[in-house]
């Protein structure tokens, strides 16, 4: 009886039915675009990463003595992990591959690239001279890290980013986009680091991404439209760095938070007073 009612009132009102289908519609889309995404992540997260990852285990050690020394300490660590039986090989790393966590630089084989805000994202590792062996990866060109040339371990990561050591070892897919014509001893760049760290927004039309870009001390925001394409930029100031910006909802206002890094090492005397 309830049913009948109901098709009756739909029957008398022609429009019912047609919301009633376009929502059974978008739904039905939603569902699908959703299980879409879920198949795609399921197959990325199942390509193999290259990584001896049944062989691999991760160490983490924390210090509480103001006497710690990290440099000797590490070398110690790992001189005492690699003398263990059936222990191939150990490395420090500032990061712990497919992990939540991660550190990109864009890479291009001349500056002229980075300058106009592209060249080639990647993931950036810092480690010791058995990193590659100890992940366990092969190398189809090259050779691994000479010892005389890895920088010594370091706990700040801005540190490690402004000394960077004379040998990198790249991925074959970065390799092919930077050199197509082998990659084997050549030389590319990359942003120069410091304490103002990129800021990404995406503006509420949605058909940009914008971020800023800092270039001897000086930032301004590009654009870009996520398909891919030619970066653009959008600002063109002449002097200060960056740390935020935000658009209006309209798009038209854009609020930014800009000004000079000033680093003072300050002697506090008789502290205890």
């Amino acid at each position: 009886m309830e049913i009948r009612a109901l098709l009756s009132a739909m029957w008398r009102n022609r429009t019912g039915p047609v919301l009633v289908a376009a929502q059974v519609a978008i739904t039905l889309a939603v569902v699908v675009n959703v299980a879409y995404i879920v198949q795609v992540r399921l197959s990325n997260a199942a390509e193999p990463t290259g990584l001896d990852e049944p062989n691999l285990f991760w160490v983490s050690s924390t210090a509480y003595s103001p006497e710690y020394n990290h440099e000797p300490t590490v070398r110690a660590d790992l001189d005492y992990l690699q003398s263990l039986p059936g222990v191939i090989a150990a490395t420090t790393t500032n990061l712990i591959p497919q992990n939540f966590s991660t550190s990109s630089l864009s890479f291009a084989a001349d500056q002229t690239a980075l300058d106009k805000g592209g060249g080639e994202p990647a993931v950036v590792y810092f480690g010791s001279a058995n990193f590659v062996k100890t992940l366990g990866v092969k190398l189809v060109e090259g050779r691994g890290f000479d010892p005389a040339a890895v920088t010594p371990p370091s706990t700040d990561f801005r540190e490690m980013m402004g000394k960077w050591g004379s040998e990198v070892v790249i991925t074959k897919n970065l390799a092919n986009k930077l050199f197509p014509d082998g990659a084997l001893g050549k030389t590319f760049t990359i942003p120069p680091s410091g304490t103002v760290y990129p800021v990404v927004q995406w503006p509420g039309d949605g058909r940009l991404i914008h971020y800023s870009i800092n270039q001897n001390n000086v930032t301004n925001i590009w654009s870009q439209a996520p398909e891919g394409g030619e970066p653009k930029q959008v600002t063109d100031f002449k002097n200060s760095v960056m740390t935020g910006f935000a658009w209006s909802r309209d798009g038209k206002q854009l609020a930014c938070t800009r000004g000079t890094l000033m680093r003072d090492a300050v002697l506090i005397a008789d502290l205890g007073k």
